[in-house]
């Protein structure tokens, strides 16, 4: 070991951050007055953090596993010296109360962890995540086997993990925390850590597991339930100002997930719902339409080619009994990828062969040619045959109530953006659900089956079947939807 080494491990961990402290927290600066690299300052600092946190959760380190079938409230108290959100543990003591469930507190307290036969999840107490990782979820993928599983964090996240087809859900999520923010908000991590930091808690119940996320006041939503002031109440105009329901792919819907789904919007009485890929247009797909066995097959099984006016007919149908059933309610259709299978099938399809769908075929050129003669840059024919053959405008409570969005269209409620469908990215490019945590905007999105939470971007699942042919091998799919409730808080709902 050099001299300058000897000169750095002669120092108590205390000496070391009261030095950083001294250069507000410059690594360099405080590197060269102890006389010491700057990598063996950063080692030395990365030590101090870990062996700090693990300090703080070595008290709570469970030594059993047990099972229960209760319901369970699980938060997390992150760090010793945090200070407790007094009015949000009163609020969950009395929520507990009323939804007959055991309170558990991560991280002060010794805990075993806990598995919950009803939602086959596994609270996992005995893993300290350091509370200012970016992506906590990142290397717990496999930590409790095929159970789904909590972890305490003061972050919220969530993400569908593969696995086999025909086997449930593996979701792994975090807590959020009962302590308030309590970080070096002179770096970089420390900001990072505080502006993300949720005061919250997991429900684990007969419904499955959701989160829960409390305003500055502690007071939150759950579902039906409004809990303030120690006080459980039912507000009779509802809790959900949106609900972002799953892909809904209608000709290849899961009718169990779609019912689920809309019994959720009965039970919360939302006053937007926002579709995401209403359509699912198969039959026409870009993948499926020159294929010759495909082809061959709904000859040969007219039941599975049902015309296209057909199709948009009932799915307009569809729209406009929703709407008819939440008259409060704006039902918002979301610009989807599937949609997009129908203007492929108008630019590649030879209508003298596809003789179920000719006259529809020529209704819509006719419609593209004489929009683009006065101008229209991007006509859209889907839209167009909704109106014109669906008649999902046919009257002016319906014009008013169900609101199709163009391309790019954004429409935002409680500063959240619901109008992003989640197949495009930035400059034309791909997305990805994370790419989207870049915006600074919060959104709630959909397109990959797949639920996610991390940070401001929210992702709903999907209500069609799970498999659906082309997913082929291990799948993360499942049937979930966003909850978007009156404070701006968010959840993932599973069906």
């Amino acid at each position: 070991m050099t001299k300058r080494n000897t000169r750095m491990e002669e120092l108590s961990d205390a000496d070391v951050l009261a030095r950083l402290n001294t250069f507000d927290g410059n690594k360099t600066l405080t590197a060269k007055a102890l006389g010491v690299p700057r990598t063996t300052l950063r080692r030395r600092l990365s030590n101090i953090h870990e062996d700090m946190w693990h300090r703080t959760v070595a008290s709570a380190q469970p030594h059993n596993t047990r099972t229960t079938h209760k319901n369970l409230l699980v938060t997390f108290a992150a760090g010793d010296d945090a200070h407790t959100h007094e009015t949000f543990m009163t609020n969950l003591r009395a929520y507990a109360v009323r939804i007959k469930a055991e309170l558990v507190v991560l991280g002060k307290e010794a805990v075993d962890n806990i598995i919950h036969e009803p939602t086959n999840t596994e609270v996992c107490s005995n893993v300290a995540i350091n509370p200012t990782s970016v992506k906590p979820l990142v290397g717990m993928e496999t930590f409790s086997g095929a159970r789904s599983a909590v972890f305490a964090h003061t972050k919220i996240c969530l993400a569908s993990i593969p696995r086999q087809k025909g086997e449930p859900p593996k979701i792994i999520q975090t807590t959020g925390a009962c302590t308030l923010p309590d970080y070096n908000l002179t770096t970089k991590i420390g900001v990072r850590a505080g502006y993300h930091h949720c005061i919250g808690a997991v429900v684990l119940d007969k419904r499955g597991v959701r989160s829960i996320r409390a305003d500055d006041d502690g007071s939150f939503y759950d579902m039906q339930y409004f809990v303030n002031h120690g006080v459980v109440t039912k507000p009779k105009e509802g809790t959900a100002e949106a609900v972002v329901l799953g892909d809904i792919h209608f000709e290849r819907r899961d009718r169990r997930a779609v019912t689920a789904a809309l019994k959720l919007c009965k039970r919360l009485k939302p006053r937007t719902i926002a579709l995401h890929d209403v359509f699912d247009f198969s039959a026409r797909a870009k993948y499926s339409m020159n294929d010759a066995l495909k082809r061959h097959t709904q000859y040969w099984h007219p039941d599975t080619d049902q015309p296209i006016d057909e199709t948009i007919i009932e799915v307009c149908s569809w729209l406009k009994d929703l709407s008819d059933t939440h008259p409060d309610t704006d039902i918002v259709v979301v610009d989807s990828n599937h949609d997009y299978h129908f203007d492929y099938w108008l630019d590649n399809c030879d209508y003298k062969t596809d003789h179920k769908n000719t006259e529809l075929f020529l209704q819509c050129e006719l419609y593209r040619f004489r929009a683009a003669r006065r101008g229209v840059s991007s006509p859209n024919a889907l839209h167009w045959a909704m109106i014109s053959l669906g008649g999902v405008h046919c009257n002016p409570s319906y014009r008013r109530r169900i609101k199709l969005l163009k391309q790019d269209e954004s429409y935002v409620v409680n500063g959240v953006e619901l109008g992003i469908h989640g197949h495009n990215g930035a400059n034309g490019a791909r997305a990805t659900p994370m790419s989207f945590t870049r915006m600074g905007k919060k959104t709630i999105s959909a397109h990959t089956h797949s639920p996610f939470v991390h940070e401001g971007v929210f992702v709903a699942g999907t209500l069609s079947q799970l498999d659906m042919g082309y997913n082929v091998g291990l799948s993360s799919w499942a049937h979930a939807s966003v909850v978007m409730y009156r404070n701006g808080a968010r959840t993932i709902v599973f069906h």
